[in-house]
């Protein structure tokens, strides 16, 4: 009975791992609508619009208004001071979030993540950590990472690890 043992599955995962299909047609039709948005913040920082779309979609589940912890806001949950560090000041607005989101995960990228010995999977994975816990931690766990014997260059399967320990499943789900 496979379709029970899948039940089971979600059932037991559905919290840590949030199972839900981001092709609902909801879902599918406010992508639309915000597609041109994040299409031309995505382009104008010279990121994949389908990465800004997945962090959206696991930030506020598509939804412009949300509101999050420690003043995050909107489409990307930034912070006002994460905002303000790229120069975007009114963040209540849909296109400025999707500004200042944009800019912060390429400002994360460029100033952190940048080193040729990172492969673009790698790059975008240690970025993505990094915007959900601060890059400053993250290169934190790098060390960590490389202390231990661990490749400081590899998020998956490495400094992944120290991730889980150090900040939870969550982090680990997110990059995911």
């Amino acid at each position: 009975a496979p379709a029970n043992q899948d039940l089971a599955f979600q059932k037991a995962y559905k919290n840590l791992y949030r199972v839900h299909n981001p092709l609902a047609r909801a879902d599918r039709q406010r992508l639309e609508q915000l597609r041109p948005t994040l299409q031309r913040h995505a382009d104008a920082q010279g990121l994949d619009w389908l990465n800004l779309a997945a962090l959206a979609f696991k930030e506020s589940a598509l939804e412009p208004d949300a509101q999050g912890s420690g003043g995050a806001t909107g489409l990307l949950q930034i912070t006002p001071s994460a905002a303000k560090r790229v120069g975007v000041n009114n963040i209540q607005s849909t296109d400025n979030n999707v500004q200042a989101g944009a800019k912060y995960l390429a400002l994360i990228r460029r100033k952190f993540f940048a080193g040729p010995k990172l492969n673009e999977r790698e790059r975008m994975a240690f970025t993505l950590a990094a915007y959900n816990l601060g890059p400053e931690r993250v290169q934190g766990m790098r060390q960590e990472a490389r202390r231990r014997g661990l490749n400081p260059d590899q998020w998956f399967f490495q400094t992944e690890r120290v991730a889980m320990e150090q900040a939870g499943m969550g982090v680990v789900t997110y990059v995911n």
